[in-house]
């Protein structure tokens, strides 16, 4: 797609200390743009994302990495992965601005809501 600039990903890394750091950045790739902004890993930019939902005119979609997915499941007994875990800190993502996840968990959550 040609979204990584030739400096590597590096580029697009951004220092976690430093959030109004993202703003900044985000509002520049939007100018240049960028019709998206996707953060990850995503629980470790939720103070990153009232901020950018506020300041920008486009969705903001932290990534779920799998990592994240990993620690917020548990083995189920259908093979799959529990999602109590995986609810609770995605309620905690949209209430902060997400406008989409995205996430490994995306079936399993499929599955667990339309159970419901």
């Amino acid at each position: 797609m040609g979204a990584t600039p030739r400096s590597g990903r590096r580029a697009f890394q951004l220092d976690p200390g430093q959030p109004e750091q993202a703003v900044h950045t985000a509002r520049e790739m939007v100018d240049e743009g960028a019709d998206m902004i996707l953060t990850e890993p995503a629980l470790h930019t939720v103070d990153t994302l009232v901020g950018l939902r506020q300041k920008l005119p486009v969705p903001v979609m932290p990534f779920s990495v799998s990592g994240e997915y990993l620690r917020l499941t548990d083995p189920a007994p259908d093979g799959g992965r529990t999602v109590t875990g995986l609810l609770e800190a995605y309620t905690v993502l949209k209430r902060s601005g997400a406008s989409r996840i995205l996430t490994y968990g995306a079936l399993d959550l499929a599955r667990r809501l339309r159970a419901s």
